[in-house]
C-alpha cells in the first residue's frame, strides 16, 4: 500500500495494533463458538430475526374500512394508506402527495388529471397489502372510472 507521509503509515499501523491482525478480526465476526443450531438459523448473520410491527386492533380496521367505503375524497384515502403502510414503495409517493392535496378525482394535479393519479396509484401499489388496501384500491378504482 502506498502511503503518502509518514503520518498516514504510523497511523494505519495504530490502527492495526488496535484490532489486532485481519485474521483476528475476522475470527471476532465469524460464528466461531456458537451452537450449530444458531449458525443454521441466522444463516451468516448472528443478528436476531426482525420483530413484525403488530397487527393493527380489529375495532380500528372496522372503523377504517367503513370511512373508505363513505369517502370519496382522495386525501383521506391517502391518508389512511399513510397511516397502515408503513414502509411504502417509493415510486408511490408522488402519487400519494398528489392524492392528499386533492379534494376529489375531478381535481387536477399540476397537468395530471386527478383520475390519471388515481390510476398511477394503483399501477405502484401492488405491494401494498391487507384488507384496508384491498379497500382502498377498490374505491379508487370505483372512483377513477
Amino acid at each position: 500500500m502506498h502511503y503518502k507521509s509518514k503520518a498516514d503509515y504510523d497511523s494505519g499501523l495504530a490502527v492495526a495494533a488496535m484490532f489486532g491482525a485481519a485474521g483476528a478480526f475476522r475470527q471476532k465476526n465469524s460464528y466461531a463458538g456458537q451452537p450449530r443450531e444458531e449458525r443454521l438459523r441466522y444463516g451468516h448473520r448472528l443478528a436476531a430475526p426482525k420483530e413484525k410491527p403488530a397487527p393493527p386492533d380489529p375495532e380500528v380496521v372496522a372503523r377504517k374500512l367503513e370511512i373508505i367505503r363513505q369517502t370519496s375524497s382522495p386525501f383521506v384515502l391517502a391518508a389512511i394508506t399513510r397511516e397502515f403502510w408503513l414502509k411504502p414503495y417509493f415510486g408511490i409517493e408522488p402519487y400519494l402527495d398528489a392524492m392528499a392535496t386533492m379534494m376529489s378525482f375531478q381535481d387536477d394535479y399540476g397537468q395530471e388529471s386527478g383520475k390519471s393519479i388515481g390510476r398511477y396509484f394503483l399501477a405502484n401499489a401492488t405491494t401494498f397489502k391487507g384488507p384496508i388496501a384491498r379497500a382502498i384500491k377498490a374505491r379508487i378504482q370505483e372512483l377513477t372510472h
